[in-house]
């Protein structure tokens, strides 16, 4: 998508994701995960007038989208340069070769206490691997009905 537009739209999609959860009865059983791929470039650290929107969406997900079975999913190759709250509020991390000593610092501070040491092995992985900490993902219903959830979110009815 053009540069101009990626944060109006991501801060669109951010939104939906949550509200469609927040009025879905059954959002327990069908979680929902949002995939921000890149995110440095639309959900950045410092506070712009450009990317407030997504910024607000995203770090609203970040902090309460678990109890509406919304997740989030945020890839970057510079860490340092993502949202201190969106970062923080992960309960998972996949870490792939970090070799810039600014960004392992980062990541060695959002580690869970017991498992800061780990971040020692990020400059030494290897093409393919990965150092993976954190809790997982559950399976959720196949027959979700989507249109009565559409209706509740109309109607403003939980």
């Amino acid at each position: 998508m053009p540069h101009d537009v990626r944060p109006t739209i991501t801060a669109q999609i951010a939104r939906l994701a949550f509200e469609f959860n927040y009025w879905n009865p059954r959002r327990h059983e069908f979680p929902i995960l949002l995939v921000c791929k890149e995110a440095h470039q639309y959900i950045p650290r410092e506070s712009d007038l450009q990317h407030a929107a997504t910024r607000r969406a995203v770090e609203r997900i970040a902090k309460e989208g678990r109890k509406y079975g919304v997740g989030l999913c945020v890839v970057s190759q510079r860490p340092l340069e993502l949202s201190e709250t969106v970062l923080s509020q992960c309960s998972s991390y996949i870490c792939m070769r970090i070799t810039n000593p600014d960004d392992q610092a980062y990541v060695r501070r959002l580690m869970p206490e017991g498992e800061q040491d780990l971040t020692e092995t990020l400059a030494a992985l290897r093409r393919g691997e990965a150092l993976v900490v954190g809790e997982a993902w559950r399976n959720g219903p196949d027959d979700l009905d989507i249109a009565d959830i559409v209706q509740r979110w109309w109607r403003q009815q939980r």
